[in-house]
C-alpha cells in the first residue's frame, strides 16, 4: 500500500490528488 502511494504520488506530482485517487483505487485493488 506505501508503496503504491508514493509511486502515485510520483505519477499525480501533487499530494492533494493523490491523496483523492488512492483511496478510489485502494477500493479497486485491496491488494
Amino acid at each position: 500500500m506505501t508503496g503504491y502511494l508514493q509511486f502515485s504520488l510520483r505519477l499525480s506530482g501533487c499530494q492533494n490528488v493523490d491523496l483523492t485517487i488512492f483511496p478510489i483505487f485502494s477500493l479497486t485493488k485491496p491488494s
